[in-house]
């Protein structure tokens, strides 16, 4: 058996709380090592020596792995400290904050030869195999195009809880949240993986419709474009002002002229309904991505989610976060209820609005959505 991989986890908190889990799951298994972790504020967090930068814990800690969740823009810096310091690095979703910030890394990560796998959960799933076998083998017929959706809920709450939320740009520095980028970010990165498009000489353009019924300043709902150079259109519809209780699992799905074969990413299920067969929906499996970043470092075994085919994905972030500000929601729209912190808005029709982007490929504003106002913004590299 080789050594345990040496971890400092980067943010114990959150987000962070589920890699600990993970880094747990393969300590059990005699694959890795908790020596340190980093936290400002970690609380109650015991397992191991926390420090307050990465700088510090690295000073004190041989690492061969640096697992970061921390705010968006703090990625780039933590992850090019943890490459030049000869670890791999499992990096949160998004991976920058920046299409900028992520040539900067990518230029790291190749000049140090070590690994970066991001933390794009859904592409662990094998789901994400059937779809593109699918889109290859013309299963659901002519007109084929990714489509991803998501219809989940929000509070105020969410984003009081971190002075960053709900900011494009925190403190004079880029910070890139939005539905578009970072709750909802799997979908997108899904689509984009199904069809075939992750690097960023993929995109030949990308469009946004913004807008927003939360008092913030980046985007709660969200219709998005890619146009690739594969030549299948990928497209995006999602919001966090639905009617949704809890959080009902995101899809990402086929849809040609003979019908969709949809995988619900977090639940990892896959529905296929195709003309001429009988309806069904099958359970598949998934890999952790942390488990396949210490195969990749133990065997050579391919990375689930590398740096380099997050690109596509960085190109809709740059096009989310470059766009005219999102369009507030007409109040006469939206209803709210809840108090302090557990006020939660619901704009009206949304669900029916999203299903008529998802089914017809166009974008609010052309579904007669009456809140869509606005028009979408084209980006291009």
């Amino acid at each position: 058996m080789s050594t345990p991989a040496r971890i400092i986890q980067v943010g114990v908190n959150g987000y962070g709380r589920h890699h600990l889990e993970a880094i747990a799951e393969m300590e059990a298994l005699g694959r890795a090592q908790l020596v340190a972790a980093v936290d400002p504020q970690p609380g109650a967090f015991d397992t191991a020596p926390v420090y307050d930068t990465l700088q510090q814990a690295l000073s004190e800690h041989p690492a061969d792995l640096v697992s970061i969740a921390a705010p968006i823009g703090a990625h780039a810096a933590l992850a090019v400290l943890a490459l030049e310091h000869g670890a791999d690095v499992l990096l949160e979703k998004p991976p920058t904050a920046s299409l900028a910030e992520f040539r900067t890394l990518l230029d790291a990560a190749e000049r140090t030869g070590r690994a970066v796998q991001v933390g794009f959960q859904a592409l662990g799933s094998d789901g994400i195999d059937i779809l593109q076998v699918v889109l290859a083998d013309g299963k659901v017929g002519g007109n084929a195009r990714v489509v991803a959706w998501g219809e989940w809920s929000r509070d105020d709450g969410y984003y009081s809880r971190s002075p960053w939320a709900g900011h494009r740009v925190f403190n004079g520095a880029r910070v890139a949240d939005g539905v578009v980028t970072n709750p909802l970010a799997h979908a997108v990165a899904a689509a984009l993986a199904v069809a075939g498009a992750q690097r960023a000489d993929q995109v030949r353009w990308v469009d946004s419709e913004l807008y927003r019924a939360h008092d913030i300043d980046t985007d709660d709902t969200a219709w998005v474009e890619v146009g690739t150079t594969v030549g299948v259109p990928v497209q995006a519809a999602l919001t966090l002002c639905a009617e949704s209780k809890g959080d009902p699992s995101p899809s990402v799905a086929v849809v040609g002229d003979r019908g969709s074969v949809v995988l619900r990413y977090t639940d990892d299920e896959v529905e296929w309904r195709l003309e001429g067969e009988p309806e069904r929906t099958e359970q598949v499996s998934r890999q952790g991505l942390l488990a396949n970043l210490l195969d990749h470092r133990e065997h050579g075994a391919a990375l689930l989610v590398p740096l380099v085919e997050t690109g596509a994905f960085m190109c809709v972030l740059e096009a989310s976060q470059t766009a005219p500000e999102p369009q507030p929601v007409d109040p006469a729209f939206v209803t709210w209820s809840g108090d302090g912190d557990a006020r939660v808005p619901v704009i009206h029709g949304i669900a029916d609005d999203l299903g008529r982007a998802v089914r017809q490929g166009r974008p609010f504003s052309r579904v007669d959505a009456p809140w869509a106002t606005t028009a979408p913004t084209r980006w291009v590299p």
